[in-house]
């Protein structure tokens, strides 16, 4: 069969150059190359990392640095499983290429209840939309992520009312309610649970051993999760995210990773086995949506396109097509990345909350392993960063915790939930789902929620929330959603 997007005669070709620079030289590097990751980390506070390099057969390069429990020196080994957020929605996303599920047919002719806010979008989007994330719906992660829900069914309720910032298929928009769909179409179809299928359609002939749909109750070599606050690295519980699991629960260890990597690297087989269509291979690895354009220029001279296939963002890395992607979750930073030409792929998995060393270190290795142009990518990342603070400034006021006062009652937005604001100890609270917050006043009628501490709550992705009160008490206008205008919350009535 021949594949269109890669031929494999400039493959071969390529192949026979990489593979001999990769056997002279990888191995008599390979402490050089391990120094420099152990730097980084160091220099970044990363607890615990593993990090993978492969090629179409075997892995080339393999390191476990730091600990998996730093409060009981338990180091990270060759089996720590860390979860890898939304790297789990290549997983989700080859379920629809395996049932070969029509991407193109509107969401609605699969389901008589799919219903979005928006009724000709409701009737036109399809799943193509959505795994390229193309809606016109902003991301709404806080719909799921502070108003939590164990079931998916009552997260695919909220899409009725999540407002939508533009147009159908206008613009990108990371979006995982996409990725539940998408779960819950398959599921329909098959008449089979997400987990049975991940785990009997990929990971059984994959032979990803280690490797679970969801984070266990218990496990002996699970990594516990890290945050950087106030330059100090701190436990981090985990999160489960339970009714949203198609779209990021996936727990992985680096070597079962890299045969995920090596099944996409020779198009979706393993073992000589088709495991994933050729054809949906290549649509998933295939620009689907722009992201943003992007011009070379002299911050990013080699940078000509960043675009988002099917849960793939795809660019050009220094001349070579690169498919890649990330995954973040309490405690967690992963990155996912492959060359289809090159036959080259790196996994990095940390146990740090939003951490940037993913990225550092694949472009490190990236260089190094295909022989290109070597970029000090730590230095360039802490001098964006030194600059980036000192161009910030700060308007912050001191705020006044809130008071016994009138502001009491649950608020309601159906697309959300509920929050419950009370009176304790003579002071205002709020709840929002399974976290707490302090009631600040700003003025008279606007107030801030600020995330009370020692919670399993991202305050890199939940930043203080800002909200207005109507004159009788009776709506609250939150800004929960930074692309659309504040949600209004209902006053629930006895």
């Amino acid at each position: 069969m021949e594949v269109n997007n890669f031929t494999l005669q400039s493959r071969l070709i390529l192949r026979v150059s990489i593979f001999c620079f990769l056997c002279t030289s990888t191995f008599v590097s390979e402490a050089q190359v391990a120094k420099r990751i152990s730097s980084i980390l160091k220099t970044l506070n990363v607890q615990g990392a593993t990090v993978i390099v492969t090629n179409e057969k075997e892995v080339l390069f393999q390191q476990y640095y730091g600990y998996r429990d730093r409060y009981l020196s338990k180091s990270v080994n060759k089996n720590t499983l860390f979860p890898i957020g939304s790297c789990s929605k290549a997983f989700t996303a080859a379920l629809t290429g395996i049932h070969k599920v029509d991407l193109d047919k509107p969401i609605s002719s699969y389901s008589k209840d799919f219903k979005l806010i928006d009724e000709h979008i409701t009737n036109q989007v399809s799943l193509r939309d959505f795994l390229s994330h193309r809606t016109g719906l902003p991301s709404h992660d806080l719909s799921f992520y502070l108003f939590h829900e164990k079931e998916s069914d009552k997260l695919l309720e909220k899409l009725a009312n999540l407002p939508f910032s533009s147009a159908l298929r206008e613009k990108y928009q990371y979006n995982n309610y996409g990725y539940l769909l998408a779960a819950d179409l398959v599921e329909e179809i098959t008449n089979d649970s997400w987990n049975n299928l991940i785990e009997t359609k990929l990971l059984h002939p994959l032979k990803m051993k280690l490797t679970l749909t969801n984070l266990p109750e218990k496990a002996m070599n699970l990594s516990h999760g890290f945050s950087i606050v106030n330059d100090e690295s701190k436990f981090m519980p985990y999160y489960k995210l339970e009714g949203m699991q198609a779209a990021g629960s996936i727990v992985s260890n680096g070597l079962d990773m890299a045969k995920w990597i090596r099944c996409w690297i020779n198009f979706g087989k393993f073992d000589n086995k088709q495991i994933i269509p050729v054809s949906y291979v290549q649509e998933a690895i295939s620009s689907q949506m722009i992201m943003r354009p992007e011009l070379p220029d002299n911050e990013f001279p080699n940078l000509f396109f960043k675009n988002y296939g099917f849960a793939w963002m795809l660019s050009s890395y220094k001349g070579l097509y690169r498919v890649e992607h990330g995954g973040n979750i309490n405690g967690f930073s992963a990155n996912m990345c492959f060359f289809p030409t090159e036959q080259l792929g790196i996994i990095v998995l940390t146990n740090q909350n939003n951490s940037s060393a993913p990225y550092i270190i694949r472009n490190t290795l990236v260089d190094h392993f295909l022989s290109l142009p070597k970029d000090d990518w730590l230095t360039d990342y802490l001098n964006r960063k030194s600059l980036n603070n000192s161009d910030e400034t700060s308007n912050s006021t001191e705020l006044t915790p809130l008071k016994k006062s009138s502001l009491s009652g649950d608020f309601n937005h159906p697309g959300y939930g509920t929050i419950h604001i009370s009176n304790v100890d003579g002071f205002t609270y709020a709840t929002a789902g399974l976290f707490s917050f302090g009631v600040f006043q700003k003025n008279k009628n606007s107030y801030v929620l600020k995330a009370q501490p020692n919670q399993a709550i991202d305050a890199d992705t939940l930043p203080d929330i800002n909200f207005d009160v109507n004159d009788d008490g009776t709506v609250i206008a939150v800004e929960l959603e930074s692309r659309v205008p504040p949600l209004l919350f209902n006053l629930v009535k006895d």
